[in-house]
């Protein structure tokens, strides 16, 4: 049977709701909550961005805050709210002391990226997305990660 939850609507700043609109024309509009993400958390993420990848009945998503480095995360969720786990928790940044352009922001760099956006993909059982800074010279990063982990 097909679940009738299949339209996600944006979440944004502040103490954030992961959601789902019901189109089931016999249900109406019901609004579900499935997660809420607690700002300066270090467990679970924070500030979901982009738009979510969907596998069967899993949805996965990124936030651009939390995780154990405060620098994001990969996240997946059932499409009935249950099973919300961290994927991945993008790691810690160090300031690049070579960086000499005194006109921009600092760079951070890391070996994996930090604060993914964008959104993610998923195929072939694995799922794909981006990070705007860190990275080995601070400019962001492509990344890959298998889904099915837990």
């Amino acid at each position: 049977m097909k679940s009738p939850w299949n339209k996600l609507l944006p979440a944004t700043a502040g103490l954030v709701t992961l959601c789902l609109l019901n189109t089931s024309p016999a249900a109406g509009q019901s609004f579900v909550n499935l997660h809420n993400f607690t700002p300066f958390t270090t467990v679970d993420g924070a500030s979901p961005n982009g738009g979510m990848a969907q596998g069967g009945n899993t949805l996965y998503g990124v936030t651009a805050a939390g995780g154990s480095a405060y620098n994001g995360t990969v996240f997946k969720i059932n499409t009935d709210g249950s099973g919300y786990a961290v994927l991945y928790s993008f790691s810690t940044t160090v300031m690049d002391e070579d960086y000499t352009d005194y006109n921009a922001p600092m760079l951070y760099t890391n070996t994996d990226g930090y604060r993914p956006n964008g959104g993610l993909v998923l195929a072939d059982g694995r799922l794909y997305g981006t990070t705007p800074y860190g990275g080995l010279d601070g400019y962001g990063t492509i990344f890959s990660l298998a889904a099915c982990r837990t």
